[in-house]
């Protein structure tokens, strides 16, 4: 039987993951017979490397920490409700920039816009 991934076995057969779960499976022994030698030096390889901890692990673990108290929950409440306001103020900006960045003539209801905008801006 011809072996066609030997390029991938030199690259991965040290690896972590790979050297752990032979060992959890197999016991350390495989099809051929290995001398005591080869053996102690999986064992030590094992014991050095521990396995990272899973994507799902992590997640629960993160879902696991301890809960927010009341007073960060009032500092992000108002950090939000901040963001919220700086927004708002920037939203009418870019309104009263286009209003007068027009070239033909306002409507109505474009002149009283950009006198309100205006009066909101200068009493802030």
């Amino acid at each position: 039987i011809v072996f066609n991934l030997e390029h991938a076995w030199k690259e991965l057969r040290n690896d972590q993951k790979w050297c752990a779960s032979f060992n959890d499976k197999t016991g350390g022994s495989s099809k051929r017979r290995r001398g005591e030698a080869d053996t102690e030096v999986l064992e030590d390889v094992n014991e050095s490397m521990a396995r990272p901890i899973g994507v799902k692990a992590a997640k629960a673990k993160a879902k696991m920490s301890e809960p927010i108290s009341a007073e960060k929950l009032l500092s992000m409440s108002a950090d939000r409700k901040e963001d919220l306001a700086v927004r708002e103020r920037l939203s009418r900006h870019a309104i009263l920039d286009s209003l007068l960045a027009k070239k033909e003539p306002l409507s109505e209801k474009e002149i009283a816009l950009k006198d309100k905008l205006i009066d909101d801006m200068m009493s802030t």
